[in-house]
């Protein structure tokens, strides 16, 4: 693949992943025990509440889309520090509830939406797809520093391409 194309993949896969991400507001996210479904931009304008009773999985956002300008200005390891941050605390959202009464808050039990999984599957490409840029500039550096890394055991290919 020439560098043109690679630059077209690595655009058509930022768009993407904006892309689904932004679909995730419009689905339901989360059903309320006994109560409402709330969508995906409700639970972005008000899941920031959630840190009052131990749940931080909103701060994802904002990770996530630092991550993303991040992996957009070419720098992965920033991309991957604030997307696998992002990708953590996103994965809290399983335990919302035992997070909340474990610190003493109220907390309705909740039934995940496809909202919440469109939502969650960028936060994981984008931690992936960072990741392993990092590893092949690491790889590709050292190649370039010591000939073709079969004398330290990188002389073949692990990771996307």
């Amino acid at each position: 693949m020439n560098s043109g194309s690679r630059g077209q993949a690595r655009w058509a896969m930022y768009a993407m992943l904006a892309a689904l991400w932004a679909a995730s507001l419009g689905l339901p996210a989360f059903r309320v025990a006994g109560g409402p479904e709330l969508d995906g931009l409700d639970v972005l304008l008000q899941g920031w509440r959630g840190a009052t009773v131990g749940v931080y999985a909103w701060y994802s956002n904002p990770l996530f889309l630092g991550a993303l300008l991040a992996a957009v200005l070419r720098r992965p390891l920033a991309a991957g520090v604030a997307s696998g941050a992002g990708l953590v605390l996103a994965l809290t959202s399983f335990a919302a509830s035992s997070l909340a009464q474990s610190t003493g808050g109220m907390a309705p039990e909740l039934e995940l939406g496809v909202g919440f999984y469109v939502w969650l599957l960028p936060q994981a490409v984008l931690c992936g797809w960072c990741w392993a840029s990092v590893w092949r500039g690491l790889r590709a550096e050292t190649t370039r520093n010591h000939g073709s890394g079969s004398e330290i055991g990188i002389d073949r290919q692990v990771g996307p391409p």
